[in-house]
């Protein structure tokens, strides 16, 4: 039994690796990984400005997504409502 103030042994790990303890690999899903990796070093040679560009789209994604995921904590800590024009403000700014 856990008192309140005690954090479960694991608890951290578990939610930083869901896919390794959830996720069951089959072969075909090997398989294809194996294609879409061989397919992305293939274009890599082949087309280098294509995969830079998808490359760092992708990173530009993935900041968004971190920005959105931190307003929550930021509504939190500024203790004032954050309105669409702030976050479309701060999208442009990036």
């Amino acid at each position: 039994m856990y008192k309140n103030h005690q954090v479960k042994p694991n608890s951290f790990y578990l939610e930083i690796v869901p896919l390794f303890t959830k996720l069951i690999w089959t072969r075909a899903d090997t398989n294809t990984s194996m294609l879409l990796g061989l397919g992305l070093i293939y274009l890599a040679v082949r087309e280098p400005v294509l995969i830079s560009i998808l490359l760092s789209l992708g990173l530009l994604f993935y900041c968004l997504n971190q920005v959105i995921r931190f307003i929550p904590y930021l509504n939190y800590f500024v203790k004032v409502k954050i309105r669409f024009w702030h976050i479309a403000g701060l999208i442009i700014g990036l």
